[in-house]
């Protein structure tokens, strides 16, 4: 049987995946702007002309990291609803729960990339296209419908929205930036920032 990719576009292929471990990795620990061609090649292991080769500069790295990234959320949003999760989670108030630990996890597990993300965003770059956009809105609405779906009440549009902006904005700011106030001074545990937010967002769903 034919190969379907040479040797050396295997080696490519490693050797990319090998520089985005190492930048995603990095920026656990640091800002992008503080993240430099070199430190990416000594985290990898592989010499600075290396990554030259592959990217013109370390920006080049990011719209392939969003790919991959987007690629991990869709598979999240996918697994989080199983039969099994369904019928554990058999009214509202315990999928909203299990809803908000999942994104504390997921958002911990890939902070540093949502962190870049978040904060690339708002100077004014944007690695996410309408094709994105659209793409998120449907997730959303799949993540939050097994909740809505056991309340005594339809929600209206504008209050599935705020749902959404509350969820999201505040888990951005604890998990993202906490060491920064005002995550530093609230110095809430993320048992209790799980535990709140439920019961908050019960209330305002109307549960």
């Amino acid at each position: 049987m034919p190969l379907t990719h040479s040797p050396k576009q295997a080696r490519s292929k490693s050797t990319e995946e090998r520089l985005l471990n190492a930048l995603e990795s990095l920026l656990e620990e640091a800002y992008f702007d503080q993240i430099s061609i070199k430190d990416i090649a000594g985290k990898a292991g592989v010499a600075v002309g290396t990554v030259y080769r592959r990217f013109k500069d370390k920006d080049a790295l990011l719209p392939v990291l969003y790919g991959r990234y987007e690629q991990d959320l869709q598979a999240w949003v996918d697994s989080l609803w199983s039969e099994q999760v369904l019928q554990q989670c058999s009214d509202a108030e315990a999928r909203l729960h299990h809803l908000v630990t999942a994104h504390v996890e997921f958002y911990s597990t890939h902070r540093g990339m949502m962190r870049t993300l978040h904060l690339y965003a708002r100077l004014g770059g944007d690695l996410a296209d309408s094709r994105h956009g659209s793409a998120r809105k449907s997730q959303y609405l799949a993540l939050l419908q097994p909740v809505i779906e056991l309340l005594p009440a339809p929600l209206s549009a504008n209050q599935l929205r705020m749902v959404i902006l509350v969820l999201v904005s505040s888990l951005s700011e604890r998990l993202f930036y906490p060491d920064i106030n005002p995550s530093r001074q609230l110095a809430l545990s993320q048992s209790v920032l799980i535990s709140e937010m439920t019961d908050m967002l019960a209330v305002y769903m109307g549960r």
